[in-house]
């Protein structure tokens, strides 16, 4: 057994703040006590006090102290069994949290082991790429704190990452060394889309939709949300996708509202978040937009001669004042010259429903029409198919039906959509074909003005028949 040994520490060998070891040599002593707990300062010299038994050699680490300032290193004594030996390095072995959300500064704790000094800094290197600041650099320090010789603990960084992007640890103490992770520590997660709330909105008509995912970031942040899809489908088929701008309402929710699409067909379109930092984030397929329909007409039959209201139900009516067309593609309109007619009196009720004035059509025979829809965003929708018919005049008798040749006499004719009273139309009279028994078997015609004199639209009062002066008058029953 081996009595207390005194041995003095001189200034020969020079260390500066420093962690040095004396690390015991021969195999049966070890140091019983740690050296830091014994050193006592005196002068130019610092005495220190071990005692050494034979019971078995230590761990080095049991003899390990820092120096507090400029201190010289001898060993000195007879048989001293003891040298100079290197401290092992600092190491950083773990993350409290493997995975983080990108977009969302988390607090973590790193732990190593040799940690000291004053405040480090905490450096994340990405495994690939420059997913920080923005995308311009591969690495990124923030602050830590020590808060022992084993732990140090920081925020993470915003990252700016589409994919999953792992990371290694760094802890960068202010002694110089700078001990980094083995492997890849942490992973910074990218956001998720989950859902959209709704997903289906109409083309023309502005509407919220609600974003819920993860890691969307601090709430009151912004972010640009883009619809898309294959070829040019937005703004009347002119460009590949529409953007606004998203407000990030927490780190699980984003809202955004929908602008005036002008989509030309259904499609579903692809929903993407893009941040500040970089990243993001795609849902394929999300979000449904609906272009506006033309269903029906109520009625759905109307005279071809008296303008009637009536009312188109549909889906996305939006806008201003819209342009309402009948298409028939026979040119059935306006005396078989003309492919539409328009309607007047238009007005734009709600998101299904436009009220309208027909015009007089002009048609010889019932003609059935598709409407259009030109609302002022520039869609044109139109029915399926006919969804309101023109329908043709008709008469139903003649009071007399017997009349003189050459006196001139007033004829009523029943008959239906002849139009608003007091109007006029022209009436001819007409013989077999290839005949002449009119003015002396001169002419194939006779052509009289008849004149509407009911208010119920269903009488023409008819005057000058085979009489070149004035019509007769009479007083009406």
């Amino acid at each position: 057994m081996l009595d207390t040994a005194k041995h003095r520490l001189k200034r020969c060998i020079p260390f500066l703040l420093l962690p040095f070891v004396i690390v015991g040599t021969p195999s049966a002593q070890t140091i019983e006590a740690p050296l830091s707990d014994q050193l006592q300062a005196g002068g130019d010299e610092v005495h220190y006090s071990v005692t050494i038994s034979n019971t078995g050699v230590g761990d080095a680490s049991d003899v390990i102290f820092s120096a507090m300032g400029d201190v010289n290193l001898t060993l000195s004594g007879a048989g001293t069994p003891f040298s100079l030996g290197t401290p092992p390095s600092p190491t950083v072995t773990a993350s409290s949290l493997a995975n983080v959300p990108s977009e969302i500064p988390t607090a973590i704790t790193v732990t190593g082991t040799g940690f000291a000094g004053g405040a480090p800094n905490v450096r994340f290197t990405a495994a690939a790429g420059s997913p920080f600041l923005g995308g311009t650099a591969s690495f990124l320090d923030v602050a830590g704190v020590l808060m022992n010789a084993t732990t140090v603990t920081c925020t993470t960084p915003r990252a700016g990452v589409s994919l999953a992007q792992a990371a290694t640890i760094q802890v960068r103490l202010t002694g110089g060394l700078n001990p980094t992770s083995a492997g890849n520590l942490i992973t910074f997660d990218p956001p998720t889309i989950t859902s959209l709330d709704p997903t289906m909105v109409e083309s023309e008509i502005p509407d919220l939709v609600t974003i819920t995912g993860t890691g969307f970031g601090s709430a009151t942040g912004l972010c640009t949300v883009t619809l898309s899809a294959a070829g040019t489908p937005f703004s009347l088929g002119m460009h590949p996708s529409g953007a606004v701008v998203g407000t990030i309402e927490n780190p699980t929710t984003i809202t955004f509202g929908t602008p005036v699409l002008g989509v030309q067909a259904d499609l579903n379109a692809d929903v993407t978040l893009d941040f500040a930092t970089g990243a993001s984030v795609t849902s394929a397929a999300a979000l449904l937009i609906k272009t506006p329909t033309v269903v029906s007409s109520a009625p759905a039959t109307v005279p071809s001669e008296i303008p009637t209201t009536i009312t188109i139900t549909g889906t996305g009516f939006a806008g201003g004042t819209p342009t309402v067309r009948f298409i028939n593609v026979g040119s059935p309109f306006l005396g078989g010259t003309a492919t539409t007619v328009t309607a007047t009196g238009v007005v734009l009720v709600n998101a299904t429903t436009i009220t309208c004035t027909t015009p007089r059509a002009g048609v010889s025979a019932n003609t059935g029409a598709r409407i259009e829809v030109t609302l002022s965003g520039g869609l044109t929708p139109i029915s399926a198919g006919n969804i309101i018919t023109f329908d043709a005049l008709t008469i139903t008798s003649l009071s007399p039906n017997m009349v003189e040749s050459e006196i001139p006499q007033v004829v009523t004719i029943t008959g239906t959509g002849f139009g608003s009273a007091s109007g006029t139309c022209n009436v001819t009279l007409s013989g077999a074909p290839a005949t002449t028994p009119f003015s002396l078997g001169t002419q194939p015609l006779l052509t009289v003005l008849g004149t509407n004199r009911e208010s119920n639209d269903d009488h023409v009062h008819v005057a000058h028949i085979g009489h070149p002066g004035g019509p007769e008058r009479r007083r009406d029953p």
